[in-house]
Order: C-alpha cells, then sequence, then structure tokens
C-alpha cells in the first residue's frame, strides 16, 4: 500500500497508530500521522494536477531555501527522507513530511476568529519575505494557470464537447460567466502590462496548509507549496481570500447560506496589510475586491468544466460535487458584486489604518 512505502520512507512506519485525512486538498493533500505520542504532517503532491512534478520540487527548493537561508525566517520541521530530500519517491507520487512540534496543530475548522486574521497575516508574511526573489526564477507548473481568460475558454470547449445533457441543464451558470467575460483579463492584463509587480506566489492557502500555534492560534508556518508560481498577489490574495471568508463550505447546496463574510473579510485584510505595508502598491490595493470576485468565478469556472468533463480533474465526491461548489461559488460573486462600494470602503478604511494611505 503507498501510505505504509511513504511513512516507511520517512522512518515512520513502525510505530504509527493513525493517520487522518486533513481537508478535500484539491493540489495536495494532507495527512495527520499519529506515532507513538508524536505527531507529522504528511502531504502527498497530486500527480493528475502538475504534468511535471520535477518543476514543482524546484520551485520549493528554491523558495524554501531563500525562506530558511537567505531571510532566515522559516522554522517549520522539516522531515528528510531518503538521499536527504524532503521530497520522497513512492510508487509514481511524490510525499513530504512535517514534524508537529507540542504545540504546534493543524485544524479540520476555522475554531476561533482569530483564525481568519491570522490567515491573511501568513499569507502577507509569505508575500513580504519573497518579495525580494526573481519570481522569474520559478516555472509555471501548471500551464495557463495563472490565466482566468483561459480557464473559462477550457470551460466553453467542455460545453461545446459535452455528450450528455449536463451543457442543457447548467444553462443558467453558462449565461452567469457569460455575463461577465469583459472581467476575465482584469488581473492578467494588469500583469502583463506591468501595473502590478511579478510576484512569487502560493495559490494553495488553507487551513491544512497552515501550522498553527496551539490555543493562541497564532499562524506558525505556511507549509504545502506545491502550486508555488510566478504570478501577482491579487490572485493570491482573492484566492486566500474566496476560500476563507465564505460563510459556508464550498459544497454547500443552500444557497440562501451562502454570502461574503465581510466582517471576517476586514480582519483577514487587517492581518495581511500589517504584513505587506512596505511592499503593496496603491493599484493592488484598489484591486484587491476585485481580485476575491475573479479568483471566485475562476474557481466555480473551473469545476463547472470538471463537472462537464465527468470529474477528470478535482476527483468529486458525489456525482453532482462540483456542480454544487460552482453554483456556490458563483452565489459569492453575487454577494461580492452586491456589497463591492461596501467592500471597497473597507480596504479604504483599513488601509489608513495600517499603511496611512488616503487617496484609494
Amino acid at each position: 500500500m503507498i501510505m505504509f512505502e511513504a511513512l516507511k520512507s520517512f522512518g515512520l512506519l513502525d510505530k504509527v497508530d493513525t493517520v487522518n485525512k486533513r481537508g478535500r486538498g484539491t493540489i495536495n493533500r494532507t495527512y495527520i500521522v499519529n506515532e507513538n505520542g508524536y505527531r507529522y504532517a504528511l502531504q502527498l503532491i497530486d500527480f493528475n494536477v502538475f504534468p511535471n512534478v520535477e518543476k514543482v520540487i524546484k520551485n520549493i527548493d528554491l523558495v524554501t531555501h531563500h525562506l530558511k537561508v537567505v531571510k532566515n525566517d522559516y522554522d517549520a520541521y522539516i522531515i528528510y527522507g531518503k538521499e536527504k530530500s524532503q521530497h520522497v519517491l513512492v510508487n509514481e507520487s511524490y510525499w513530504r513530511c512535517y514534524k508537529l512540534r507540542d504545540n504546534e496543530e493543524i485544524y479540520n475548522y476555522f475554531e476561533n476568529e482569530k483564525m481568519y486574521y491570522e490567515i491573511g497575516k501568513i499569507l502577507g508574511k509569505f508575500h513580504r519575505l519573497t518579495a525580494d526573489f526573481d519570481a522569474t526564477k520559478l516555472e509555471m507548473t501548471i500551464p495557463n494557470y495563472q490565466s482566468t481568460f483561459e480557464h473559462y475558454q477550457k470551460y466553453l470547449e467542455a460545453n461545446e464537447q459535452c455528450k450528455s445533457d449536463k451543457y442543457l441543464y447548467t444553462w443558467n451558470e453558462y449565461k452567469f460567466i457569460v455575463d461577465r467575460e469583459k472581467d476575465l483579463k482584469i488581473i492578467s492584463n494588469l500583469r502583463d502590462n506591468g501595473i502590478v509587480p511579478l510576484r512569487v506566489t502560493h495559490n494553495n492557502v488553507r487551513k491544512a496548509n497552515i501550522i498553527f500555534e496551539k490555543d493562541t492560534y497564532r499562524a506558525l508556518h505556511l507549509i504545502g507549496f506545491d502550486a508555488i508560481m510566478p504570478g501577482t498577489i491579487l490572485r493570491d490574495f482573492g484566492e486566500m481570500a474566496r476560500y476563507a471568508f465564505n460563510s459556508t463550505k464550498e459544497a454547500e447546496k443552500n444557497l440562501e447560506s451562502v454570502h461574503f463574510r465581510i466582517d471576517l473579510f476586514r480582519e483577514g485584510l487587517r492581518g495581511y496589510l500589517n504584513e505587506v505595508k512596505d511592499i503593496i502598491t496603491k493599484t493592488e490595493l484598489k484591486y484587491l475586491v476585485d481580485a476575491i470576485r475573479i479568483m471566485a468565478l475562476e474557481y466555480g469556472i473551473r469545476h463547472l468544466t470538471d463537472y462537464l468533463l465527468d470529474g477528470k480533474n478535482f476527483n468529486p465526491i458525489y456525482d453532482t460535487d462540483s456542480w454544487d461548489i460552482c453554483k456556490n461559488q458563483f452565489k459569492l460573486v453575487q454577494d461580492i458584486e452586491n456589497n463591492y462600494d461596501t467592500l471597497q470602503s473597507v480596504v479604504r478604511k483599513v488601509a489608513f489604518e495600517v499603511i496611512g494611505i488616503t487617496d484609494l
């Protein structure tokens, strides 16, 4: 069994008591290993997402070296496997492992409202520490991943080629996307025209990729570096925010309960800006709300595409899982649009409080 081989590769197999999964994991999967009183976070890189894992490992090694050696500011307890590598190949899949210290935890749920501040803060810290790293040294490990419009084109192809009736009863979602086609290039145009800087982006900030301090809920370490690529902090912040500040889980079917939590957004934004106040530009600040809306729209598009393709990319839990996530995210987009002016006001107020900017 692959799990046995992975545990054996890190010298953990003989004394393992339990292995428990954390989160859904579309880019990587996280497992908490309990071994004779010690705990470890074991992560599997999903080969279905990355066509060239060697590029993924190169990016991780470059950024990890920058954080640990250049910045001397990364203390996650990495367990090294065979050949002293932090990535171990087992049956054509790569694994890595972190030891959790006694005061460290990876949580299944947001157990305290402080965690929303901390998720913004840990992403901001990552952007601050990598601000002087040359992002052009990193590989694009998922082709066209940074382009919302490319995801839209893949959706149109899947819709055109769909062999079942799915394309008929997802017409409402099709209309929702097409009505917003003009927005799909906003972030990429800002990046491609040099209006916002190219930066190192994490692209997968989730609870399962954050090691928190027990009791205080302080975010200590960001892990799960598989999707590190050159990009913009707009996409990174937007992706984190549409995930973290949703009032429900992504697959919630009761759309009446889906809305964007402005109160949590305010806290997460404050945590983020406290870290990036010396590097973020006014243009990036102006587009933060749009970035959240666009990333929620993109995430919905990607899942709708997967639904039409019968679950080739996201490994859905049940038949309509990806469609439910799509509808959930589109409801989130709608709620952000309905509260757009209020959200922009929050950005202006927090930017003034934290950075002192008055002319956004």
